[in-house]
């Protein structure tokens, strides 16, 4: 492969870069999210068959880097989702339908861990939380009357859960009556499976919510070794003088190798100024004097040598 002007040459043909990178995209959306299994399929689905919630992405991913096991589940609106929290998440998963014909194929293909409710009615749909005297790690508000399904949501979701709100970009003032809540807002950007235009897909925290992701790795994304900079990560003098300014490199292999830092009155690490555009500080101070200082790694800063 060859660049010349801006094009790139493979096997003998010549295209522009941009339309080499779109290609490399569109292969990724295509087979490593599993779009194109989800829109042949009607319903979203991962690229290894697995029936996959039908919230954006993003939020997929990260729901399904969190191990969810025994957790308890009430849906506004069943479907395919019921699948994937009771299957894939090995949750026990309670939800409501007001559609009846949604509800019978529900009934047909729904797990022994799944209950599900038929509730015509907008008033008994948005009550149904109530049905199994429970309280649930994620309440999903994701059909009718949503506005009117976040106090109940609210009442009944654990100390330690969250509520997810579907098309939260689309639902002004239900996400705006979560805002409220207190609870802490994190929102997924994105295309959807089966969807060709971007959406959210809101997730709302309790303060005590402490289940923490397993993998970051995305869809499409490559596994890496392991960054340096952990527990055992070693400063060291890099002979390295941008504006006059010696460095210290947190190891040599990453990004920010050449970040210099410094020091003032307040012992307080700085990074130089010009040095990396995303560290810099306002103003130029003192060259870091190696001899007079160490890092301290439980602290996280430079202390003084006392020798």
């Amino acid at each position: 492969m060859t660049e010349r002007s801006g094009n790139v040459k493979i096997s003998g043909v010549e295209l522009p870069i941009e339309e080499l990178h779109w290609s490399f995209i569109a292969h990724k959306i295509r087979t490593e999210y599993g779009f194109l299994e989800s829109s042949r399929n009607g319903f979203a689905i991962s690229k290894n068959g697995q029936v996959l919630p039908g919230l954006t992405y993003s939020c997929i991913e990260w729901l399904s880097s969190i191990d969810f096991t025994d957790a308890v589940v009430f849906e506004y609106g069943s479907g395919f989702s019921s699948m994937f929290w009771s299957e894939i998440k090995k949750c026990e998963v309670y939800a409501v339908e007001s559609n009846e014909d949604w509800y019978d194929k529900i009934l047909e293909v729904k797990n022994d861990n799944v209950t599900v409710y038929f509730e015509e009615d907008p008033r008994d749909f948005v009550n149904s939380i109530h049905k199994p005297n429970l309280k649930f790690d994620i309440v999903i508000i994701d059909s009718q009357a949503r506005y009117d399904c976040v106090p109940e949501a609210l009442e009944c979701v654990k100390d330690d859960g969250m509520i997810i709100l579907d098309n939260s970009d689309w639902h002004q003032f239900t996400k705006e009556r979560l805002d409220e809540s207190g609870l802490i807002p994190i929102h997924f950007h994105g295309f959807k499976p089966n969807h060709v235009d971007a959406e959210t897909t809101s997730c709302y925290l309790k303060r005590d919510f402490s289940r923490i992701p397993k993998s970051i790795i995305p869809m499409g994304g490559t596994s890496r070794p392991r960054h340096c900079g952990g527990p055992n990560r070693s400063f060291r003098r890099t002979g390295c003088s941008k504006n006059g300014v010696d460095a210290a490199c947190i190891d040599s292999n990453r990004c920010h190798r050449h970040a210099a830092f410094t020091h003032s009155h307040d012992r307080t690490p700085r990074f130089c100024k010009g040095v990396n555009p995303s560290l810099r500080t306002a103003q130029h101070v003192a060259p870091f004097d190696h001899n007079r200082y160490h890092w301290n790694s439980q602290g996280g800063g430079f202390d003084p040598n006392t020798n």
